[in-house]
């Protein structure tokens, strides 16, 4: 039988010490140690890790025997035997719904609340969090923050979490599409009229198995961070998707690790950025990249 504390925590993390835990998300969904069970007043709610399973992540009985079966420390595992967790998509509106009063991160970055709606953009406990999802499944969170200092992870920290390619379910409906190394780069610019699609993990992490979404795609641009990592991701990009088919634009004479957020922060128009990568983008091959 899973741990309930495992199982909370997972969803909606846990505090305390001793016999009695609680829900860092719902204060009244406490925890008995001692006797593995939960109590979850606020719904009526008690028992087991089945029915926890059932009753609060809303599975399926079948579902729920399945999972526990399968299942050794509160995480199911795979084939190999390692341990993976279960994401809970509800937190994905939990999130969106915490976060309406403090949309402040997402304002600074020039993300308004049609775009923080549309991809149920979030916030809890300090982090400002993005929703992924890879074919309509919902994977994980990148989480964000500037204070107390500044920091990005995932919610969930499966060590096989791989790399999705964010928001590709627009390729098929475009000729035109742009790629950047951050998420919230990417909001912004599809916000802008600008479809655009990203790595979930940054520069680097290019997956050229990828190609296989752009081959009807008419014109490829790929905006650099302007930093060592920026120019390494953009010619990893070019040489994957063609280096003749990619323009890449890097901001040169901006200051380190600027990017294409920073050009509309700093008061950049939709029509001054485009002009920009008619003048300033360089094909993959090209010297003039680094």
């Amino acid at each position: 039988m899973p741990n309930i504390v495992d199982l909370v925590s997972e969803d909606f993390g846990i505090s305390g010490h001793g016999r009695w835990l609680r829900s860092d998300v719902h204060s009244s969904l406490v925890v008995d140690t001692e006797k593995d069970v939960f109590f979850f007043n606020a719904r009526g709610l008690r028992g087991n890790a089945f029915d926890y399973l059932v009753n609060v992540r809303g599975m399926n009985e079948k579902t729920a025997h399945d999972l526990i079966r399968n299942q050794t420390a509160g995480m199911p595992v795979d084939v190999k035997g390692n341990s993976l967790q279960v994401k809970f998509e509800k937190l994905v509106d939990l999130f969106h719904n915490a976060g309406r009063k403090d949309r402040e991160y997402w304002y600074a970055r020039c993300l308004n609340d049609s775009t923080i709606d549309r991809y149920r953009l979030g916030n809890f406990d300090e982090w400002n969090l993005i929703p992924i999802y890879d074919d309509g499944l919902f994977i994980n969170f990148q989480c964000r923050r500037d204070k107390p200092d500044k920091r990005m992870r995932f919610w969930y920290t499966d060590k096989d979490f791989n790399p999705i390619l964010f928001n590709k379910d627009i390729i098929p409906f475009v000729n035109v599409i742009y790629i950047t190394e951050g998420m919230v780069d990417c909001l912004l610019l599809n916000q802008l009229g600008m479809p655009c699609v990203c790595s979930t993990n940054g520069a680097l992490s290019w997956n050229p198995g990828w190609i296989k979404y752009f081959t009807k795609i008419e014109e490829i641009y790929y905006i650099a961070d302007n930093d060592k990592a920026g120019v390494i991701s953009a010619k990893k990009t070019s040489d994957s998707l063609g280096s003749y088919k990619v323009k890449i634009l890097r901001f040169k004479d901006k200051v380190e690790k600027y990017g294409a957020k920073d050009f509309f922060v700093d008061g950049g128009t939709v029509d001054e950025f485009k002009s920009l990568l008619q003048t300033n983008s360089v094909y993959g091959f090209e010297k003039e990249l680094i």
